[in-house]
Formats: structure tokens, sequence, C-alpha cells
């Protein structure tokens, strides 16, 4: 059973050593695992650092910034294991995730990936599981409605922190730091290069609909998860833009035209409706913004799916 590593990086020479050193002790008794750190064309040092201080992960260095998954696309070019583990570079493994992993893996034949339990730096719960999405639930976390709902409402996206006890099969698990069957990736056609960042794990899971196959939660597997904050209001723009356009575009992918068309109308009408609301306030202008946004996406969803 072997296993190998991939680590999509962007300007990440500030997490890149403690993630390294994390991944480094996790694979001493792997037989055979390789790491792959795969750049997307950083402009801080994260090649020099990985380079200088870690020769021993193989370092495949993109001339552009191709996303996330189409760069760990090109480590499973590479890869010749039946599982890989895919992760952030702020996550930080404990020790024997792996192996944690694997077991998991190995004592449930469906499943097809798992993921470790993730915690905040201050050892505090962060969500892992997930539900599918739908409209309704779109509706719900657009509105705010899902604020509003108990924890363990099926309407929200998010299972409770009560649902991550125990081990247990998901629909979806968060992207974070997830480990897949190689053979199920090759099968769905690896990851969708037409997605530019969020929602990849949306886009891989939702072929097992259809199918026994599953996700799985494995607590017994824990890393820690930094999740960095965005810098700038210009960034923040950019990853709400991202993120509208790969939800519009994967409810298109799989649940067809109409429904990527009524997602977008949905969230129209609520950021509609949060404009006229602030009419005369300062957030008037924010608002309008947002439903500029969701229309570029959409547009820009609707050309990559035709």
């Amino acid at each position: 059973m072997t296993c190998d590593v991939v680590i999509v990086s962007y300007c990440s020479s500030a997490q890149l050593p403690t993630c390294l050193d994390a991944v480094e002790r996790n694979v001493e008794d792997l037989k055979d695992c390789r790491v792959f750190v795969v750049d997307n064309a950083s402009i801080d040092h994260s090649v020099k650092c990985v380079h200088d201080s870690y020769p021993w992960a193989t370092l495949i260095e993109n001339a552009e910034n191709v996303g996330y998954g189409a760069a760990i696309n090109r480590a499973l070019e590479q890869s010749e294991a039946q599982y890989v583990l895919c992760m952030n570079p702020d996550v930080r493994l404990r020790p024997g995730a792996i192996s944690a992993l694997l077991d998991c893996m190995n004592r449930h034949p469906n499943a097809i990936a798992a993921a470790p339990r993730l915690m905040y730096p201050d050892g505090s719960f962060h969500p892992v599981c997930r539900r599918f999405p739908s409209i309704w639930r779109n509706f719900c976390h657009v509105s705010g409605l899902a604020a509003r709902l108990p924890e363990d409402s099926p309407s929200r996206h998010w299972l409770s922190k009560a649902q991550h006890d125990g081990e247990r099969d998901v629909d979806m698990v968060s992207g974070a730091c997830v480990l897949f069957r190689r053979d199920y990736l090759d099968r769905i056609g690896r990851f969708d290069e037409n997605i530019f960042l969020y929602e990849e794990e949306s886009d891989v899971f939702l072929p097992t609909r259809m199918t026994d196959e599953t996700a799985y939660y494995c607590p017994d597997a824990k890393a820690i998860h930094e999740h960095g904050e965005t810098s700038g209001d210009s960034q923040d723009k950019k990853q709400s833009f991202h993120r509208l356009r790969s939800k519009y575009y994967i409810y298109r992918k799989h649940f067809g035209e109409s429904v990527g068309r009524l997602t977008y109308w949905t969230d129209s009408c609520v950021f509609g409706f949060s404009t006229v609301r602030h009419r005369f306030t300062i957030r008037y202008r924010a608002r309008r913004a947002q439903q500029a946004l969701a229309r570029k996406a959409y547009e820009q969803a609707v050309s990559h799916t035709r």
C-alpha cells in the first residue's frame, strides 16, 4: 500500500517549513513515499525554501499560477502510488496522521477518500464534514438563514461539532487535507482544471451520489490548520469571485444548466434584496459590487461549461 503526498504552494514560504517538517515525521515509516511540492509561480521564497532545505521533496515549478486542482494533476502525472494525500501548506500533520488515514481506507473498501480531524492552532473545532450542495442549502447559506437553524440541521452545508465526534462516512470532506484513492481520481478524470480555486472537493465527490462509494471522516488522524487570512480588499474580491464562479460551474456541470441558472438567480435575488435594504447606508456600494461580481462569475462559469 503506497502513498504519496502532494502540497500545492503559492507564496507559502512562511508555512512550508512547519508543513514539510511534520510531513517528514509522518512518512518515516511509509515505504517508497514521495513528497511533491507543486509551486504555482510564487513570487516569494517558496521555491528556494524547498530547494535549499528540503531536497528530499520533489519540487515541481509551474511557470504560471494554474490553480489548485491543475497543480495536483501535475504531481499525479509523476506519482504511481495507490493513495495520494493532497494538502494545503498551512496544514501541520500530527504524528501518525497518514498511517491512521491509510488504516481507515483499508478498513472501508468503499472509501474513495479519508480526511483527518482538523483543529485551529488554539485547538478549537474546525469543520471537516460537508453535505452535498443543493439549491436549498445554497439559499440558506447566502441568505443567512443557515446561521439561524440548529447546528445539526440538514439545511446547513457543514455538519455540527457533535456530528464530528466519531469515524463516519460523509458526503464530502474539506479539501484542506484529504487522502484519495488514486484509481478513483483517475476514473473521474482527476481534478477539473476549469476550476481555478474553491469547490474542488464538490467536483471530486459529487460523482459518488450515484454509487455506494463514499468519503470518510477519520478523527484518529489529526492535523492543525492555520487557515491563513486574506490580505486586503483586492484579495477578498478575487477570492469572492472564484468562490462564486466555481460554485456556478459545479452546479451547471453536475446538476445541469437549468439548476446552475437557478442557483445564480437565487444569489442575484438575495444580493438584490440586500442592495435595496441598504440603499441609504454605507453598505450600498458594497452590495452593488457583490451583484456585479456574481454576474461576472456566472458569465465565466457559463463560458467554461458549454
